[in-house]
């Protein structure tokens, strides 16, 4: 009888802990996953509109907030400690916005929107990873 109350209680810790504290992760998010996503998802779409329409202002913004978002998303991942393939990813994004930004400015509206594509095309990956997060 002895044996089983610490096992059960084991048993309880163990079913009842948080996904991410089972994983290691120190964090969880100051901000809704779900909506930041969706915000990505809307602004990339936007963006693309804006760039094609060669609505330099418009598209610029939008590359600020997608720049934004995915400073948010780095923060968040670089507080796990398995998750270095997502901050990387996070800062290539990052990256991505501002190479937009500077097309656009240079007028290489063509270019700006190939690379606005590459958002899209490297969703893929760290959605297989991480969504739906260990919330």
């Amino acid at each position: 009888m002895t044996t089983r109350k610490p096992i059960a209680i084991l048993l309880s810790l163990v079913l009842t802990a948080s996904p991410l504290t089972s994983f290691g992760a120190e964090q969880q998010p100051d901000f809704n996953f779900e909506e930041l996503m969706e915000g990505v998802e809307f602004d990339l779409n936007e963006m693309q509109a804006s760039i094609s329409l060669e609505e330099n202002a418009s598209a610029i913004d939008y590359a600020h907030k997608l720049e934004q978002a995915f400073k948010k998303m780095e923060g968040f991942f670089a507080g796990w400690d398995y998750a270095e393939d997502a901050v990387l990813s996070t800062q290539q994004y990052q990256e991505r916005a501002r190479r937009v930004v500077e097309l656009i400015e240079g007028g290489d509206y063509n270019q700006a929107y190939e690379v606005s594509v590459e958002f899209s095309d490297h969703c893929k990956a760290c959605h297989d990873n991480y969504k739906p997060l260990p919330l």
